[in-house]
Order: C-alpha cells, then structure tokens, then sequence
C-alpha cells in the first residue's frame, strides 16, 4: 500500500524512497516485487538500484555492493545529485534554521540535504505529493 505524502512533510526513509523513484533509480521491493538476487546483480552490474528491503529499510546496489541508501544524510549520495540537478542551496538566515535548496521549486529543509532532496523530488513532482510506500509515510 502507498500514502500520498506532501514533499515539505517528506523525511527520512520516506524522502529518500522518493528521491531515488524520482531519479529514476530501479527499485524493488522484497516484499512484492524481488526478481532474485541473480537479477539484482546482473541489474546493478549496469547501473546501480535500490532493494527496499524485509526490514523495509533501504539499500543501493552497484558494483562497488551493498550499502545503505540515504541521500537525506550521506554527502557522498546527495552531493552527485546536487551536481546533475543543479540544485542552488541557501544556507540558513538569521531568523530561521531552515536551508533553502531549489532547481525549480524551492524546499525547505532543517539541513542542506534535506532541502536539496526535497528539491529534486519537486522537480519531478509538480503536483507536490508524492507516493510512498505506506510503512515509510508513517515514520
């Protein structure tokens, strides 16, 4: 099952769920749609995909194996993606601990790569809502 989520509210496993669906990231869900783990490694020898997991946490494979997904708090996977979207982040003002991140829409975020995330799913996503996975919109 899927919830339709705002982007500002998104966070979390949730935010990042959406950034890889919206970057067009292949993923596959263990519960309901796992090729095989010969499927998943031959997929990742072309490309890296993310596995949501029995645990329902998430993970991207790719030639360099297995790791957790997080772009809302891993430099090295938000940074590459700052760079190809063009994202423009502002840091926080004065009056506010919110950081602005655009490359169309602007999101705020309580850090840059919460912002930068929100961003580029907005992109993606100009309704404002976006699906997730059920379990993932409630924490």
């Amino acid at each position: 099952m899927t919830k339709r989520v705002a982007i500002a509210e998104l966070e979390g496993a949730a935010l990042d769920w959406a950034v890889a669906t919206s970057t067009g990231l292949p993923v596959y869900d263990m519960e309901s749609d796992w090729p095989g783990i010969r499927a998943i490694n031959e997929a990742a020898r072309h490309g890296p995909v993310i596995i949501f997991n029995l645990v329902r946490r998430l993970f991207i494979e790719d030639q360099d194996g297995s790791r957790a997904y997080s772009p809302t708090t891993d430099w090295s996977q938000c940074g590459p993606l700052i760079e190809r979207y063009k994202i423009a982040i502002m840091g926080p003002n004065p009056t506010d601990d919110y950081w602005t991140a655009w490359a169309g829409p602007m999101k705020d975020g309580p850090t840059p790569l919460i912002a930068a995330c929100r961003a580029i799913v907005a992109a993606h996503s100009p309704s404002g809502f976006v699906e997730v996975p059920d379990e993932l919109a409630h924490g």
